[in-house]
């Protein structure tokens, strides 16, 4: 596991980079827009609460189909070789990809907070433990959803509709209030409505509900999903 979370920090630079540099572009001219274009909106914030969480899918979903490929015929022999069990390898792989998706995240809310967030020190660790959760949680769909595609090829296919679906089903762009009551029963399913609602709480300062307990359940349940998926993986290339 050591191993998996040392190069999402060091070596997976191809899968953070290109999200920290669109993040960074996004968060900058999108902030500067709405309060030039809607000024005394507050939209601003809106959009930057919901922008922190969002930054991290696209490098979640990267990093969870590279740990599925990743898990080829020689990789798993190698990997099974070493005193480690089919759980702790999908685990450490589940556990990398969320570090990979939380570094996009971490630095959208470290260029977002003195921009336009304004938190403090207690409440932005509240609110990275929020991205932790829902790294967590988009890392293990997309590994359940991953053992579902016979063809490895069309792993892309799978990452293009997660990404639609968490995108725009979610309180991303507006509160979920905005949304019609049949809609909001499947927005609360998205794990990134519960971690954009604690951020927005946090800058707004209004309750935050059970929103940090459902996504503390949404990650369990999910990395609980994908682990499982992988370490099937895992061993079916044994067979």
């Amino acid at each position: 596991m050591r191993h998996e979370v040392r190069a999402a920090i060091l070596s997976r630079w191809n899968i953070t980079a290109p999200g920290i540099f669109s993040g960074t572009l996004a968060m900058l001219t999108m902030v500067h827009g709405y309060r030039t274009f809607l000024p005394d909106s507050g939209y601003e914030a809106t959009f930057a609460t919901g922008y922190v969480a969002y930054a991290m899918v696209m490098a979640g979903i990267a990093a969870s189909i590279s740990a599925t490929v990743d898990l080829g015929l020689d990789r798993v022999r190698y990997l099974i070789s070493l005193p480690v069990t089919p759980g702790m390898i999908a685990m450490s792989k589940l556990c990398g990809a969320a570090v990979t998706a939380v570094i996009v995240s971490t630095v959208m809310l470290l260029i977002g907070n003195p921009l336009v967030l304004h938190l403090s020190l207690a409440d932005a660790l509240i609110a990275f433990s929020a991205l932790v959760c829902q790294a967590l949680s988009v890392v293990g769909l997309v590994c359940c959803l991953s053992r579902l595609v016979k063809d490895i090829t069309k792993l892309g296919l799978i990452g293009s509709l997660a990404s639609g679906v968490l995108q725009y089903l979610s309180s991303v762009y507006f509160p979920s209030s905005v949304f019609p009551p049949w809609m909001r029963p499947i927005i609360y399913l998205n794990p990134l409505t519960h971690a954009v609602n604690v951020v927005r709480s946090l800058v707004t300062g209004s309750p935050m509900g059970t929103e940090m307990l459902s996504l503390a359940i949404a990650s369990v349940v999910f990395v609980g999903l994908g682990s499982y998926s992988l370490s099937e993986a895992v061993k079916r290339k044994l067979i």
